[in-house]
């Protein structure tokens, strides 16, 4: 009962609260979750930017230890350019700086590797300037043992803790992937049960809101059809006090209203009614009683009026009929006064036209035979141009295959290219690694150690010579393809213009016909004018005469219409003086 009287702007507020306290938990979650993932996502960043700078800082040693045996083994080598201070270099800018405090704030259980990391790290910089020294001072022996029982451990123990390093990145980079892959089962499992129960909720909401609204809404419109059906004895009670309850109470007193209006209604239509009766009644006998004295009063002079008036109708029909021949023959000879004095005018323009025309056809006898001939020197012309378009356009077909083959050549020249790069790549690795494997055999890899620095050296020196050259050979392909793309453009104006200038040709040899052909009709033109002048003189005179003759006509028409007019205005008078008659 409380739900049925609870007003439905009040229950649209329950079901929208419940359903905003849904989204307000989906949102909730959906914020726990993007920053449970966005944590996990930042983990597995660092830890791979971590990775990452072991591994780069492992080569950065590694070439560093190559510069070193170079130096070490090579007696025409008098200086070395690597950094003898650990903290310096690049791995000990990280490992002093904010890097490796950052790195221990982040990943804790590094920071006893990197500890140990020092001491190699510090002797493998310090035995460089130890080995400078031996070797400036011409102690090529101690130098070289220096490098094998210090540099050759220290370089093996820091590549020893990088690579562990590494792996532990390795390491918390998987784990943060499970966690992160567990995160999100977790969070779409929980997701799935809130949107499950809002959705369960939304549910119960909508049948109790159909179940307490809908319902008594649709019996107020089963009502109101009956209502409408002309039923205004059916009845509506609902008992309850919100706005559908109210709704069915006014509309339960308006039909009420509207019977007992009826009702009165139908009371004051019967009053009327027979009021309406009387009245007619009173009308009809007045009218029988006029009706009878008119009767006697018209009985005398009707028939001597009737007769009268069947003579003049017969007047008036006669005189309205020759009013309209004689109005339409008036018509007929004022248009034909004025359609022969149009025609007169017109004769003498014509004759007037006629004669300019001869003088003009003798003049466009003479144009038309010098027109002939420049069309016939433009044809010759036409003809040369075309030949030499011909050959200009034979010439650029033959520059566009030309450019065609030197771009294949160039395609070919790159793919060379490529392979001798691709072979400098491999070749410096090889020298790479050759290297640190003569200077871990110790004396009995130097002069190995030696070679293979001098062919990673001409492997570089390749890779520049390649990159160059590939860089001249791209130029010469975009300008090859620039100049195929203008020759063929090229070669497609020259079709056209030769195409337009062929068909300039064809007409022009089509002139040169017309105009031999103009020139015979224009002479021929130029003799019928001057007969045409003749006879255009005579036809003047046979029109001026005909009309003063018309004009003669309508204006005897004119004055039978006007005697017509009058005879008939008389008998219209006398018929209307007759029907006063009649009427009294």
């Amino acid at each position: 009962m409380f739900w049925n009287n609870l007003g439905l702007s009040k229950k649209m507020s329950v079901f929208t609260g419940a359903m905003l306290l849904c989204i307000f938990a989906l949102v909730c979650l959906f914020m726990a979750t993007i920053d449970l993932l966005s944590n996990e996502s930042h983990r597995v960043e660092r830890a791979g930017e971590l990775n990452q700078l072991m591994a780069e800082r492992e080569i950065d040693h590694l070439n560093w230890i190559s510069s070193l045996q170079q130096y070490v083994f090579d007696p025409t080598q008098k200086t070395l350019s690597v950094q003898t201070d650990g903290h310096k270099c690049g791995l000990g800018g990280w490992y002093y700086g904010q890097g490796r405090k950052d790195a221990e704030a982040f990943f804790p259980g590094v920071a006893k590797l990197l500890a140990a990391l020092e001491d190699p790290h510090l002797a493998l910089h310090g035995s460089a300037a130890e080995i400078i020294t031996h070797k400036e001072a011409g102690q090529l022996d101690a130098a070289r043992r220096v490098f094998t029982e210090v540099s050759v451990p220290s370089v093996q123990g820091v590549q020893k803790i990088l690579k562990e390093i590494s792996s532990m990145m390795n390491a918390e980079q998987k784990a943060s992937a499970l966690s992160f892959s567990s995160s999100v089962t977790s969070s779409r499992n929980l997701t799935l049960g809130l949107v499950g129960l809002a959705f369960v909720v939304a549910l119960g909401l909508g049948i109790l809101i159909a179940r307490t609204v809908t319902a008594p809404t649709v019996r107020l419109a089963q009502f109101a059809d009956k209502v409408a059906e002309g039923d205004l004895k059916a009845t509506i009670v609902m008992a309850r006090t919100d706005e559908i309850g109210s709704l069915a109470t006014n509309l339960q007193r308006m039909i009420e209203n509207i019977n007992a209006m009826i009702r009165t209604a139908e009371e004051k239509t019967a009053e009327a009614e027979h009021q309406s009766e009387v009245a007619r009644e009173a009308v009809l006998k007045a009218e029988e009683a006029l009706r009878t004295a008119e009767l006697a009063k018209q009985e005398g002079m009707y028939a001597a009026a009737s007769q009268l008036e069947e003579v003049i109708n017969v007047i008036s029909l006669a005189s309205e009929k020759l009013v309209a021949q004689i109005a339409q023959s008036e018509r007929g000879s004022g248009e034909q006064e004025l359609r022969v004095g149009e025609a007169a005018t017109a004769m003498e323009e014509m004759t007037s036209t006629v004669m300019e025309v001869a003088r003009s056809a003798g003049v466009a006898s003479t144009s038309s035979s010098q027109t002939k001939e420049k069309a016939e020197e433009g044809a010759v012309v036409v003809r040369q141009a075309v030949a030499s378009i011909q050959s200009v356009q034979t010439a650029s077909l033959a520059m566009k295959e030309d450019v065609a083959v030197l771009a294949n050549q160039a395609e070919a020249i790159t793919g060379i290219m490529n392979v001798i790069s691709d072979i400098a790549d491999q070749t410096n690795l090889l020298a790479l690694n050759a290297a640190i494997e003569a200077a871990r055999a110790g004396d009995a890899g130097r002069g190995f150690a030696v070679v293979a620095d001098e062919v990673r050296k001409l492997a570089e020196k390749t890779m520049v010579s390649t990159a160059n050259v590939g860089e001249s050979i791209s130029g010469i392909q975009k300008s090859v393809n620039a100049s195929i793309g203008q020759v063929e453009k090229a070669v497609t104006l020259i079709e056209d213009a030769t195409l337009q200038v062929n068909k300039s040709g064809d007409m022009l040899t089509e002139i040169v016909g017309l105009a031999d052909g103009t020139a015979s009709q224009i002479q021929a033109i130029a003799a019928a004018s001057e007969q045409q002048s003749a006879t255009c003189e005579e036809i003047n005179r046979s029109v001026a005469d005909v009309n003063a003759i018309a004009g003669q006509t309508a204006a005897a028409m004119r004055d039978a219409n006007l005697a017509v007019s009058d005879l008939a205005d008389q008998a219209r008078n006398l018929n209307a003086l007759v029907a006063d008659m009649k009427s009294n």
